[in-house]
């Protein structure tokens, strides 16, 4: 009930109601664009998130239409660095199917995409992240987030963090909806099979926060991670309806999931996910819950589909490949 009552107020906060206080917007990257606050026209991303830090209420940032805004540089330096302010206040982006990524250039630094503050709230809505990248040691190469975050309608994909969480670790509130989280990693020892470096895709973590997850209509595929969690590693309490995860790999345990918290899986597809260890499906040392879900082709040393505290798997015989 406590997660259900977490998951209501984002998503009515998500959704605007007449709160809005600002409209930014964002021309796509131009020569001689000028910054027009009075307007509310911002030439960057990070102008645009700076101002809407700096008043109170709920705004809205506009990205132009299927437009690529590269990152070039780190904005400042917290956690290994962070291409774009860290949220404080309550930022909703509008992508319209835009790509906000580190730029690719031999000389570009390593830094995350975004950081969410233990006060910030942050949706984002149709857009692409791609290319984040953190150093030895440092987690979330798309997003570490500290306080409320909502994504919805969106890619995750080529990102690659030096310790855990390859795309996002979550510390505080987080949902997912019909998103894609493809070919991202964590990878603290540069390699399948390391020391260190959990959750390819997203990491939950209880170190600062909650750590409380919900993913609905949501895939996962061909993310890992050198230990455990080749797609998905969770400590706190996690609800996860109608995903998808297939082709992830851990070098340990946990090929699709491994579950620290308290997970409950329904209606969903964990197909062809591999762990070097046991639990090529999912792997649990905290209590999880499995139903009406398909487990099938997931491979490991021991236990190919389920493995550790994990009730339902022998109800989903019927679903299931063999072991």
């Amino acid at each position: 009930m406590r997660a259900a009552c977490i998951f209501a107020a984002m998503a009515c906060c998500s959704m605007g109601t007449g709160l809005r206080a600002d409209e930014f917007n964002v021309p796509a990257p131009a020569a001689g664009c000028k910054t027009d606050a009075a307007k509310g026209t911002y030439c960057t991303l990070a102008e645009a998130m700076a101002a809407a830090n700096a008043r109170s209420g709920l705004h809205a940032i506009h990205l132009a239409q299927r437009a690529v805004y590269q990152i070039r540089r780190s904005d400042h330096e917290a956690e290994g660095g962070n291409g774009l302010p860290a949220v404080s206040g309550t930022i909703v982006i509008e992508g319209n199917g835009a790509i906000v990524e580190r730029d690719d250039a031999m000389d570009t630094p390593d830094f995350r995409l975004m950081r969410v503050l233990p006060r910030g709230e942050l949706t984002l809505r149709n857009l692409t992240l791609r290319r984040g990248a953190t150093s030895l040691g440092f987690d979330g190469a798309a997003i570490w987030n500290m306080g409320n975050l909502t994504l919805s309608s969106c890619t995750l994909e080529d990102n690659h963090s030096g310790d855990d969480g390859g795309a996002i670790r979550s510390d505080g509130s987080l949902l997912v909806k019909d998103s894609t989280f493809r070919r991202n990693s964590a990878l603290a020892q540069g390699r399948i099979g390391g020391t260190g470096g959990v959750g390819g895709a997203i990491q939950t973590h209880t170190q600062f926060g909650k750590g409380v997850a919900r993913i609905e209509h949501t895939v996962f595929e061909n993310n890992e991670a050198d230990a455990s969690g080749g797609a998905i590693w969770l400590m706190g309490e996690t609800t996860i309806v109608q995903a998808t995860l297939t082709g992830n790999r851990a070098g340990e345990r946990g090929g699709g999931i491994m579950n620290y918290g308290t997970l409950d899986l329904r209606k969903s597809r964990l197909v062809g996910n591999v762990a070097g260890d046991a639990g090529g499906g999912i792997y649990a040392f905290g209590p999880a819950t499995v139903a009406d879900t398909e487990l099938s082709g997931n491979r490991a040393a021991a236990a190919g589909d389920c493995d550790g505290h994990v009730s339902g798997c022998d109800t989903n015989v019927a679903l299931r490949g063999g072991d």
